[in-house]
């Protein structure tokens, strides 16, 4: 059950990050060809650009902890001998679960706390911005669940 909604979560998450960066080079591209060429550059355009880069850059790092592209530390793991190797991968996915968790906590603590603010440019509140945090946090954290759970029943885990 945790395997099929984290790969569909995987899914998902690489999708919306491919989507938000092709949308923020066709943003960034037309407020180019707007300012320069048509002399008239489009209020909405720059913060609608860096909201589509903090939402594909936490939905990309999400994607990237499930793939194994965060910082492992295989170096330093390989100068231990097997049996502590496993423990520390154990602490390992222990720690990316909780930060994973605390972003999570943070985030939908600071959009709260910003959520009356409106976002200079768009018609959208300020707290859009960390329910960033709240979305890679909860994906961050159910990798993490996957990860150990495959890594205790003695399977391979992608951080294996």
């Amino acid at each position: 059950m945790i395997k099929t909604l984290s790969t569909a979560v995987h899914l998902i998450y690489q999708r919306l990050a491919l989507a938000g960066f092709s949308m923020l080079v066709l943003i960034v591209g037309w407020q180019v060809f707007a300012r320069y060429v048509l002399n008239n550059s489009p209020s909405w355009s720059e913060p609608l650009a860096m909201l589509l880069l903090l939402y594909s850059v936490m939905l990309g790092t999400a994607v990237g902890v499930r793939n194994n592209y965060h910082l492992g530390l295989s170096w330093f793991l390989e100068r231990f001998s097997s049996n502590t190797q496993h423990w520390l991968r154990h602490l390992q996915h222990w720690i990316v679960g909780s930060f994973g968790i605390a972003m999570a906590i943070y985030g939908v603590q600071m959009a709260m706390q910003t959520w009356a603010y409106i976002i200079p440019g768009l018609p959208l509140p300020m707290g859009v911005q960390y329910l960033a945090l709240l979305f890679a946090g909860s994906a961050i954290a159910l990798f993490a669940i996957e990860a150990l759970t495959e890594h205790i029943s003695g399977g391979k885990s992608a951080w294996s």
